[in-house]
């Protein structure tokens, strides 16, 4: 399970803070599933954005005034090959690096820890 902690700064339910994956998730690895730990004194004022810096305008989680620790299991919606949503879900592929940021939180260390699995697609040659 790779491990995403983020230390936020700033004033009461205004603290912000970013954290990011050291290094690029091997190529066809699907995320299946998302533990977020917020810390005890984090207000229900916190947001987390979770984003795959290969793809950031299409984020993987978005986590909007919330503090209650979680497991999330995100998909995408699936669309034909004329671009009609089919109404299918898929997993997210990703092949960056991943990055988590924090708004609207109070200053604490780590504010929130992410928790991400994954499942990669073996190429078969």
């Amino acid at each position: 399970m790779l491990t995403i902690p983020v230390t936020t700064t700033g004033g009461d339910a205004a603290a912000t803070g970013t954290g990011t994956l050291p290094h690029k998730l091997p190529k066809g690895s699907f995320i299946t599933a998302i533990y977020v730990d917020y810390h005890a004194s984090a207000p229900a004022t916190t947001d987390v954005t979770i984003t795959d810096d290969a793809n950031p305008d299409q984020p993987i989680l978005t986590l909007t005034d919330k503090n209650t620790d979680a497991w999330y299991y995100p998909t995408h919606a699936m669309h034909d090959n004329t671009g009609v949503d089919t109404g299918q879900r898929g997993l997210f592929m990703s092949e960056g690096a991943i990055s988590v940021a924090v708004a609207g939180c109070n200053a604490l260390a780590p504010a929130v820890t992410v928790y991400i699995q994954t499942m990669r697609n073996v190429d078969i040659e």
